[in-house]
């Protein structure tokens, strides 16, 4: 009788226990909270005063586990939240966000880990939607000639990102704003999220042009590469720029006449003399 009297008393939840686990929640709560409106996660740790790697594992503990992006929430609150930020910029916030897509901070979070989180998923989605015609023309161009025409590993690189900027569907147009943005972000963790979405591309080109390019140094080739890249980044993020410049003149509508007009530009740009030293 006793014995049976103690055992249920070991397994009642003790006093200090269950003010431990609410004492958890509301650390977690101070954070989500300033995480919504903006701040850095290691910022808000030290706001509440709890480290980092404490509040992951508390997070991961304390929650349910996060659930598929492929749900229909999930793809509203990425839909909506590419939007604001093509639109408005990077700045946008996650409580702002939380708004625009009508869902609580509370759902935001069980989804998205942290703005950076959020705005990682948003740059991924849509990468081998993007990339795929770009291995695919570079795999004709390889195939065709051994090694490469420059003009191939330019026009496989540069059409499909020119026909995603031109495309009618106002999704995948705002995708390319978006990404004209994150690229141009000279902030670490911005830089960071670029490499983690297009570093395998950015090395299978380097790789064809320097094979393109058997004259050129590989430093000569990824200065080069560096101004190539960043002529895409700016048109994708503003296509209708050269529309407004040249006063209704040129327009990017069509992306195999943009491609024609810009290969004479792109050629001499990846091809010309390296950049001579000081004269001993």
């Amino acid at each position: 009788m006793n014995s049976t009297r103690s055992v249920h008393r070991r397994n009642e939840p003790e006093p200090e226990q269950g003010k431990r686990s609410e004492q958890i929640r509301q650390a977690l709560s101070k954070v989500g909270e300033r995480v919504s409106n903006g701040m850095s996660v290691p910022d808000a740790c030290r706001e509440v005063g709890i480290t980092k790697p404490t509040y992951y594992r508390w997070r991961r503990n304390t929650l349910p586990a996060r659930p598929a992006l492929t749900s229909e929430t999930a793809q509203h609150v990425l839909n909506v939240a590419e939007s604001l930020c093509a639109e408005h910029g990077l700045e946008v916030s996650m409580r702002e966000i939380a708004r625009a897509a009508e869902v609580s901070n509370a759902t935001l979070s069980y989804h998205f880990e942290s703005r950076n989180d959020l705005l990682y998923q948003i740059c991924a989605r849509r990468v081998d939607q993007l990339d795929s015609e770009r291995y695919r023309l570079l795999d004709v161009a390889e195939e065709r000639s051994k090694p490469p025409q420059l003009e191939d590993v330019i026009a496989a690189f540069f059409l499909p990102g020119l026909k995603a900027t031109a495309s009618t569907d106002p999704a995948f147009a705002s995708y390319m704003r978006f990404l004209g943005r994150i690229a141009q972000d000279p902030a670490e963790e911005m830089q960071a999220i670029m490499a983690r979405c297009y570093g395998n591309l950015h090395k299978r080109f380097m790789f064809a042009f320097s094979r393109a390019l058997p004259d050129q140094s590989l430093e000569e080739v990824y200065w080069r590469y560096t101004a190539f890249t960043g002529v895409f980044v700016t048109m994708a993020q503003n296509p209708n720029r050269i529309n407004r410049i040249s006063t209704g003149l040129v327009n990017m509508t069509d992306p195999e006449t943009a491609m024609e007009k810009l290969m004479p530009i792109l050629v001499p740009m990846m091809r010309g003399p390296d950049v001579a030293g000081p004269a001993s």
